[in-house]
């Protein structure tokens, strides 16, 4: 399960495009306008269009995955070993049919495409 802390929040970062390419173009900015080359109401407007575009290209992103499918929950697996469930019991506790104890229900669970 994905746990949140602070390594795989830089993990996280360090392997987004959108990070690297927003803090490279912030970093750009605040050097033209270190040496003069912008006035500081060019920087305050770029920084804010830097940022309105993060967020589309974030939320663009988003939209096309749920668009996709991709945030169905997975289909369940047996709690002991991890292959696809066959079995449940109250809980729901899910089961391979190797692993399911006596009295747990059969099922079929299908993908649909």
């Amino acid at each position: 399960m994905y746990e949140r802390s602070v390594w795989n929040v830089v993990k996280a970062l360090a392997t987004s495009r959108k990070f690297w390419l927003g803090l490279i173009a912030a970093v750009v900015t605040g050097i033209l306008y270190v040496k003069g080359l912008i006035p500081a109401d060019k920087l305050a407007e770029s920084l804010v269009v830097l940022a309105t575009a993060v967020i589309v290209a974030i939320g663009a992103e988003d939209t096309a995955t749920k668009l996709a499918g991709r945030t169905e929950p997975p289909l369940p697996v047996c709690v002991v070993c991890g292959k696809p469930a066959t079995h449940v019991t109250r809980g729901p506790v899910w089961y391979c049919d190797a692993h399911a104890p006596a009295g747990a229900l059969p099922v079929v669970i299908e993908e649909i495409a």
